[in-house]
Parts: C-alpha cells; sequence; structure tokens
C-alpha cells in the first residue's frame, strides 16, 4: 500500500494506518454477525468490538509499520519541521530525535521542536507562543516561495 503512494507524495504525511482502519471499520458488514447470533444484547456491542478488533489487529500492526517504516526510510525530501514532547504516550521522543537525525545525515533540511510536558498533538494550545515563533522561524528559513501566474 505504501509503495503505491509513495510516489504520489507531495509533503510528510502521518495517521495512515489510522485511514486505513477506518475505512476498514466502514466497509465491515452492518447486518447480523457473530456478535448477534452468539451472545445476549447487552454484550453484543462489546462483542462486536472485540472481534473487530482481534480480526483486523494484525492487518492494522502490519499496515502501521509499513507506514512508519516508508516515512521513516523514504521520507520526502521537502524541508520538514516536527513538533513533538516527551511524555508523549504515543510516540517515543528518542525515536523521533533519531529520525530527525537520520534525514539529516540524507540531506534533508529537517527540524525539530520539542517540550518536555505537551499533550499529544496539542503543542499549539499549550505552548502557544513557542509553536508559533518555531514555525515561522522555520518558514522565513525557507525563503519566499512566490507562485508562477496562470494568466
Amino acid at each position: 500500500w505504501h509503495r503505491l503512494h509513495l510516489g504520489k507524495q507531495r509533503g510528510p504525511w502521518d495517521h495512515g494506518c489510522l485511514l486505513i482502519y477506518i475505512k476498514t471499520i466502514k466497509r465491515f458488514p452492518r447486518n447480523k454477525g457473530v456478535s448477534q447470533m452468539t451472545a445476549p444484547p447487552f454484550l453484543q456491542p462489546i462483542l462486536k468490538r472485540f472481534v473487530v478488533f482481534w480480526l483486523l489487529s494484525s492487518y492494522i500492526n502490519r499496515q502501521h509499520q509499513a507506514a512508519i517504516n516508508a516515512f521513516k526510510y523514504h521520507p520526502c525530501p521537502a524541508p520538514i519541521l516536527v513538533f513533538y514532547s516527551k511524555n508523549d504516550p504515543l510516540s517515543d521522543h528518542m525515536e523521533v530525535g533519531a529520525m530527525l537525525h537520520g534525514w539529516q545525515k540524507k540531506g534533508i533540511r529537517a527540524f525539530g521542536k520539542s517540550w518536555d510536558i505537551s499533550r499529544h498533538a496539542g503543542h499549539l494550545r499549550q505552548h502557544p507562543q513557542e509553536y508559533q515563533s518555531t514555525l515561522q522561524n522555520f518558514l522565513s528559513s525557507l525563503g519566499p516561495y512566490h507562485l508562477p501566474s496562470k494568466l
């Protein structure tokens, strides 16, 4: 999956497995399933979620690892700024730092801003001044960009 979309990539991406998971869940049959035939009515929603998770977890894990590897080892060569925190339960700050360093060694202009304490994907809300100044400095470092006129 990631190989098909890697060539079409215009910039960095994330959460590919989440999109796969959501699309897979939407295609899951809505009619009577195993949970409705084998469980009492009050357990059916719980059992259905468990069965879906159990059936899809291996697939999701493989897709998630493939997306991580594509992002890590075949990055888009465009400059990138990554915001992350050291207390994020969803990502390892040491791994993010190593990934940025690896990209820099490949000649990619990769920058990172980390906080000791900050919620996952909530950095702008928790640290608005630092976030905005870091983003402004990053955008300024890219230089002026002018779109060609289509007239």
